[in-house]
């Protein structure tokens, strides 16, 4: 994952969380799913982190 630049409108990112994204990957006998959250900065910056309450 890339690193996020600095906040165009302010000092700090004010984070808000947009949605679940669930993923999957593995082989021919097993799968791994995972739910994170993706969070969106007014600015335009996204970040991936813990999943929210729908």
């Amino acid at each position: 994952m890339t690193e996020v630049k600095p906040c165009k409108l302010g000092k700090r990112h004010k984070w808000k969380f947009a949605h679940n994204r669930i993923t999957q990957s593995g082989g021919p006998r097993t799968i791994r799913i995972s739910k994170r959250g993706v969070y969106r900065c007014a600015c335009g910056a996204t970040k991936l982190g813990e999943p929210g309450h729908d």
